[in-house]
């Protein structure tokens, strides 16, 4: 009896080692109205062409768009406020590589830093 008690607990835990398996392996391919209203965030996103639309925390209007691979942002992500360009950003598995800030003329940054320096821009009545 022991026998089949210790065979039956192999078997629950390898079915559900395998639903484990499959849930975190499988991507949403389009973005809900939610996150689409909401910042940057690839979890569980397998698309290209992904866009957000928030409120940072310095009160820009941003839209962003990019590709998101495995629940990653990865690639190159258009950053506008206002409907203008600010930043040029490249991430790879989620880490950001490399940012062209395009506020006061093109010049490499941060991404945090780009956005800080597109408020600024704005309270000083720059476009």
């Amino acid at each position: 009896m022991g026998n089949s008690k210790t065979n039956m607990k192999k078997i629950i835990f390898a079915a559900l080692s395998a639903l484990t398996l499959t849930a975190c392996s499988s991507y949403e391919r389009h973005q809900t109205p939610d996150r689409v209203n909401a910042p940057m965030d690839c979890a569980m996103l397998h698309m290209r062409g992904a866009q957000w639309n928030y409120v940072d925390q310095y009160g820009n209007n941003v839209t962003a768009q990019g590709v998101c691979n495995k629940g990653r942002k990865h690639g190159n992500f258009a950053i506008y406020v206002d409907g203008a360009m600010v930043a040029k950003v490249k991430f790879s598995k989620d880490a950001e590589q490399k940012t062209a800030c395009l506020v006061g003329g093109q010049h490499r940054s941060t991404f945090a830093k780009c956005m800080e320096e597109v408020a600024q821009s704005r309270k000083g009545g720059n476009p």
